[in-house]
Formats: structure tokens, sequence, C-alpha cells
């Protein structure tokens, strides 16, 4: 995750603070089924790999073909590990009291739960520093609250890679911003959390070919090498 990445949610929080009761509501929403035991959300890499592994070998048929259908639990475990393979993403993830994913539709919603006062401004980049601290200044009723920050989008396989659709959103609480327009602004992307979460697919041993959203869950489809 790079600096801009994290300065990007800071600054899309701030932005969203200004305007007002109704979005400010929206924006502190918090997932109801998020845990509140003070334990990092996240679950180790090894842990999500024998999860895939063991999807695999029952998703494996005769001819060498592969679906793997995920629900949004097991999903929340795959990209919990997924966003531990990203160090600039560490002092959030460490931090975060929960993590939640949810599927709807053809879309997946997944974030983490942070209380900013708890995040350890030391191990930011120098951006995120400045960035942080601008926003508790700014909107001080923020510095010391929980707030869901994460990515909604369609997911989809391109040249081999698990990627987010053009339509994919920054979500705080409620509130959705298209990443497009972030990302013009602010250079924010997911692209580092896209290639994690191909990488770990990869490391399980599945040539990816196919992602869809089927009955709540989602199915992927591939080949093994």
């Amino acid at each position: 995750m790079k600096p801009k990445y994290l300065l990007g949610f800071f600054i899309a929080i701030g932005a969203i603070v200004g305007v007002g009761a109704y979005y400010w509501n929206r924006a502190t929403y918090l997932p109801t089924e998020y845990t509140t035991s003070g334990q990092a959300p996240l679950t180790a890499t090894t842990t999500a790999q024998a999860l895939l592994s063991r999807k695999l070998a029952e998703g494996r048929a005769s001819d060498g073909s592969v679906k793997i259908q995920l629900s949004e639990a097991e999903l929340t475990q795959v990209l919990a590990s997924a966003m531990a393979q990203t160090p600039q993403a560490e002092p959030l993830v460490n931090a975060a009291k929960g993590m939640s994913t949810t599927i709807e539709g053809e879309r997946i919603s997944s974030g983490l739960v942070i209380n900013l006062a708890e995040v350890p401004q030391d191990q930011l980049p120098v951006a995120a520093q400045g960035a942080l601290n601008q926003l508790t200044q700014v909107a001080p009723m923020l510095s010391n609250r929980d707030i869901y920050i994460g990515i909604e989008g369609r997911p989809r396989i391109d040249q081999g890679q698990l990627v987010f659709d053009q339509q994919s959103s920054l979500r705080i609480g409620r509130v959705s911003v298209p990443l497009t327009e972030v990302a013009q602004g602010l250079g924010l992307s997911p692209q580092q959390l896209q290639q994690a979460l191909t990488q770990l697919l990869k490391q399980s041993g599945i040539v990816l070919e196919q992602v869809q959203v089927v009955d709540g869950q989602l199915v992927i489809t591939g080949s093994t090498p």
C-alpha cells in the first residue's frame, strides 16, 4: 500500500466530514459483524493458504479444471492474508479492530475498522503521518473513534490477474467515493492488494481464468499446471 494510498484514505475522510450531519452519520456507520476483541483481525498467511489448498483439493476435476467457492467469512480470511503481505499496510491492519467482507449482487465490499488514535503514526509513511495529523486537527471528533474504511467493487480476471472493475469505490462507513476519481487526484490505487491476492491464489496452485459472484459466494475457476 503506497503512501498516497494512505493519504487518500485520510483526505477522503476529511472531505466527508465537512458536508453535514447526514453524511457524517453515514460516514461513521460501522458493520455490525466486526470483531471488537482488540486483536488484529488478520489471519496468518499460512492459514489462508491452507484454506485455499483445501478448497483446491475439493474443487479439482479429473480434467485439471478447478472451481473454488469462497463465502464472505472465507473471503475475509483470504483478503486479510493478502493485506498482511503488503508491508505499507501493516501499521493499519495491526491497529485494526476488525475486518468485514460483504457480498451483495455482483459487488464485494471489504475493509477494516480502525480507531485513528490507535494507529502508530511513527510507523506510517511520512506523507500519511502529515495527512493524519491534518485530519485530526480539522476534525478532532474523528481522532478517537472507530471508522470503517474499505474498497467496494466487482472483481474480474484480466490477463491472469485478479483485479477490480473501473466502478470500484473507496468506502468510508456507508459513503462511497469513486476510486477512479480519487486515483486521479491522489494516486490512490488498489493495485498492490490485487497483486497480493493474485499471488496468494497462484501460490495455492491455480491458474486464474474467471471469477464470478454466485449466490452470495465468490466463485473462482481456473486450472492447475
